[in-house]
């Protein structure tokens, strides 16, 4: 999985990562959103959840699913599986919602 953009509601310093790892991203900012690409046959979206959240995947440039998530879930947050051996942009966009009292991380 490789990160695509990162897309703030009004700057960059809306998103923290994890330098380190480069797979820790927090957000408390409203409709803050990132974009992944990868490619196989599953995925799944760990993290915490304080928030309303989007999750979208799209190929080919054909939206195939999309999960609204409302808060508070911690954990296994959404998956996917058995899908076709392609190249996926799997979008992810925090809701309204969001604040320093509500993040999203993941």
């Amino acid at each position: 999985m490789s990160l695509r953009s990162l897309s703030p509601g009004s700057a960059l310093s809306e998103w923290e990562i994890d330098k380190s790892t480069d797979s820790i991203f927090f957000t408390s900012y409203p409709e803050a959103s990132v974009e992944l690409i990868f490619e196989g046959t599953a995925v799944y979206v760990y993290g915490s959840v304080g928030c309303s959240l989007n999750i979208t995947i799209t190929t080919g440039g054909t939206e195939l699913w999309e999960r609204i998530l409302v808060p508070p879930i911690s954990g296994l947050l959404w998956e996917k599986q058995d899908l076709p051996q392609t190249e996926y942009d799997l979008s992810i966009v925090a809701g309204d919602t969001a604040s320093a009292d509500a993040p999203f991380v993941f």
